[in-house]
């Protein structure tokens, strides 16, 4: 989610007051009024308001309770005695035992309670006179709440909070007594796996918070204590979380936010009063790993910390894999680093079991891609243009192996692509921000049609390529149209036909026309077993098999793609095991829809382990198959193993494909996870931002919208509720048709939030023409018209008729 530019934090600050005057049931209404069409101004009040609930439940009181307690401890310590605390000193129900330490903004003492309710003793921090102006009793206060919502064993809890008689605030947390991280590491001398081990734990901590919304800003060794546990075991506790911008010491520096910073440790826009994000403190992190590692802070931007130690032994160790992610994590520019502290977290993981890492040297390949990246309309048709290119190259390089006139026909099809591509340059794409890769294909398709009218083989080839192109677009019914014209190209049975009608098979599917893209695939599947094409014959099952699913009969899929499997497992040829992980992902799919989630969630980390072995951890292929997985444990009902896979591909997608539809679909099935755990607020801002991506396919955009739908009715918000399930019954009758499964439950669903409303004839009006629909297709509408019977049934009980 982006973050809220730091000069609307008055804005936030000002709402969240005139939300706590208002009563509990009518906040949600009013921030909704107030804050429009504006979800990060939204999210971020909301969120304040949830962390002020957690912490009045935390604390024992509500914010009315917590001014009354206030003032009644007001007259318990000395006015003279405020300044420096001595011990024995009371301050509310605090003693005060001894100081622990002071800097330029406040003292921190070790108290403990005065009224014997507890022993263990406490931190207790204290704003020093002077800098209790209104902007930092205001910070102060936002702190608290968000503080108060953070409980994680890795980060030092807030236990109460007060104010002395002259206003000032303290905060009471918990007491942790350890060495900071790098001395701790150092005067037990541990091997670099043990100190990663210990930077792992931080990160963890860091992680949670980053979930959390909260920015630490202040992350360095002193704030890293390690301490061991009762078995032995050093445990990293992170402290000041928010606070470090209250307290610290004297060199620190104020930011634009108001807040403070060690500069050592500062990233370069938190020095030069920027904007301060996750990506801050990823840079903090980087420079605590740099220490921990070479044994000091790095010296020069763009140094690999390899070169900056004199053993050789160590430079070994960190030469490749940590020089890059170090160097990853203290780029100067912010977009350049681990987008999150979770994202650094999974490649010291990745490091630590010797898997790839997500980070990249700055090769020349590396800085392409990133161009590609920032031009992503301008370079995309160039981009797509090869892929498509490539592919069409290796199709074509198979039909060479038969006759000299289809070397002919390649050659001529291949000049034509490139006459058709040859506008676009990929290092001109500041000159062509407008172009669009459908603005190229679709007068592609128009000269196809005309020049090679008389070549029926060779348009058939580029219909297929131009075909294929549409679907990766998400244009099904355009894909749909393209290839039904380069099967009826190809009647003669053939590898070519089958290639064809395997991808025709996957534009119905899409599309909804299941009996068609079932009898499609099977005809595939049929010519591929005939000419003994394996790879083809794999694919031609995992596409009969998802129609089948679709159609309800996911037996005969499971006996499909079991059978292939079997024989893909008894092959001894390295190239099948691409086609085994995609198998067992398919079935996978084939058994959650059957209700085997277990079986499901297996044959998932099955999928999940053989990509990590064939493509490394960051190919795309895995980040998917992660995403099915936090569903399968959703649906199981574990929820905290589903947030935490979830939450780890969205970190992962967040690296390697900001801003895209893969991180919109992962958005959509971590915001539902964070509904399931009743994080409303959360989860509304999590399915707000899936729904503002750019989808992968029209029809992806459907599912965000459909569960914030839900989380809106939960909160309440039935309009809101009834406006963004009519939005995704939009996107899926365009995209897909309005008798597609999915389209028929939104439009079933919306017609239940309409009930729910009492607009009984809208209602009515929905589930008629839709059950009229429904009435003139094939046999997969039968669960449809049950659903849509079922919710009459509903209706019309509700309605009284």
């Amino acid at each position: 989610m982006n973050p809220l530019a730091p000069d609307r934090w008055t804005e936030v600050d000002a709402l969240f007051d005139a939300a706590l005057q208002r009563p509990p049931d009518e906040r949600t209404a009013f921030l909704r009024a107030t804050c429009g069409d504006d979800p990060l101004l939204y999210g971020a009040v909301a969120a304040l308001l949830e962390s002020d609930a957690a912490a009045a439940q935390a604390l024992g009181e509500s914010a009315t309770e917590f001014a009354a307690r206030l003032l009644e401890e007001i007259g318990t310590v000395e006015p003279d005695t405020v300044e420096d605390l001595v011990a024995g000193t009371r301050l509310g129900p605090y003693r005060i035992v001894g100081e622990l330490g002071r800097g330029g903004m406040g003292t921190v003492y070790r108290a403990e309670r005065a009224d014997g309710t507890f022993e263990k003793g406490v931190a207790l921090k204290l704003v020093k006179r002077g800098m209790d102006t209104d902007e930092v009793l205001r910070r102060f206060r936002y702190e608290r709440q968000v503080l108060a919502g953070l409980d994680h064993p890795g980060i030092a809890r807030l236990l109460d909070a007060g104010a002395a008689p002259d206003g000032r605030p303290y905060l009471v947390m918990e007491l942790v007594e350890g060495e900071p991280l790098t001395r701790y590491a150092e005067t037990r001398d541990l091997d670099l796996e043990a100190r990663l081990a210990l930077f792992e734990q931080a990160c963890e901590a860091v992680a949670y918070a980053h979930h959390h919304l909260v920015v630490h800003r202040d992350l360095k060794p002193s704030n890293m204590l390690v301490a061991e546990d009762k078995t032995g075991q050093p445990r990293v506790k992170l402290l000041d979380f928010g606070i470090a911008k209250l307290l610290n010491d004297d060199e620190n520096l104020l930011t634009r936010l108001g807040g403070l910073m060690t500069p050592e440790y500062a990233a370069p826009e938190q020095r030069e009063g920027g904007a301060v994000t996750t990506a801050t403190d990823v840079y903090a992190l980087g420079v605590v790993l740099h220490e921990l590692l070479a044994g000091q802070r790095p010296t020069e931007p763009g140094r690999a910390p390899s070169d900056a130690v004199e053993d050789d032994r160590l430079r070994r160790r960190l030469r490749g894999d940590l020089d890059t992610l170090l160097l990853t994590a203290l780029h100067d520019e912010p977009g350049r680093r681990y987008a999150s502290a979770d994202a650094l977290l999974a490649d010291v993981r990745r490091r630590r079991r010797g898997l790839p890492l997500i980070a990249r040297p700055d090769t020349v390949g590396y800085r392409l891609r990133k161009f590609v990246e920032r031009h992503r309309w301008g370079v995309g048709a160039a981009a797509m243009a090869a892929i498509a290119l490539v592919v069409f190259a290796v199709f074509m390089t198979l039909q060479q192996r038969q006759t000299a006139q289809a070397r002919d026909s390649a050659a001529t099809a291949a000049a034509f692509l490139e006459s058709l591509f040859a506008a676009t340059d990929p290092f001109a794409g500041e000159r062509q921000d407008t172009l669009r890769l459908r603005d190229l294909l679709d007068p592609g398709l128009v000269r196809v049609r005309a020049e090679f009218a008389d070549q029926p083989d060779t348009q058939a080839q580029l219909l297929h390529v131009i075909g294929e192109a549409y679907l990766n677009l998400g244009l099904y019914p355009e894909a749909e149209d393209v290839l039904r014209e380069a099967v009826l190209l190809r009647p003669t049975p053939s590898v070519v036909r089958a290639t064809s009608l395997n991808a025709l098979a996957t534009a119905l599917l899409e599309t909804g026309a299941l009996d068609e893209s079932e009898s499609a695939a099977r005809e595939a599947h049929r010519l591929a077993a005939e000419a003994g094409d394996a790879a083809l014959l794999t694919r031609t099952e995992r596409q009969q098999a998802l129609a089948l699913t679709e159609l309800g009969r996911s037996e005969e899929a499971e006996v499909l793609l079991r059978d292939a499997l079997d024989r893909l497992r008894r092959s001894d040829d390295a190239a099948d095991a691409p086609a085994i992980a995609e198998a067992e992902e398919t079935l996978a799919r084939v058994l959650i829809n059957q209700g085997r989630v277990a079986e499901a969630e297996a044959a998932y980390r099955a999928a999940l382990d053989r990509y990590e072995r064939l493509y490394g951890a960051d190919d795309p292929r895995r980040l998917g198959v992660l995403r099915h997985l936090s569903f399968v444990l959703l649906m199981g009902g574990r929820l905290e193993e589903a947030e935490t896979v979830g939450a780890e591909a969205v970190a992962l997608t967040r690296a390697v494909r900001p801003g895209s539809g893969s991180l919109a679909n992962i958005l959509a099935v971590y915001g539902a996870i964070l509904r399931r755990q009743g994080r409303l607020h959360a989860a509304e801002a999590a399915l707000r931002e899936a729904a503002m991506l750019p989808p992968r396919r029209p029809a992806d955009r459907a599912v965000p919208l459909g569960t914030l739908a839900s989380v809106l009715q939960e909160q309440g918000d039935l309009d809101g509720a009834i406006a963004a399930q009519r939005e995704a019954l939009t996107v899926l009758q365009e995209s897909r048709g309005s008798t597609n499964t999915s389209a028929v439950f939104s439009a079933v669903k919306l017609a239940g939030f309409l009930r729910e409303q009492r607009r009984f004839e809208q209602a009515e009006e929905l589930l008629l023409e839709l059950d009229a629909a429904l009435s003139n297709v094939d046999s997969s509408s039968a669960n449809g018209a049950l659903q849509v019977a079922t919710e009459l049934a509903a209706l019309y009980e509700a309605w009284g008729r």
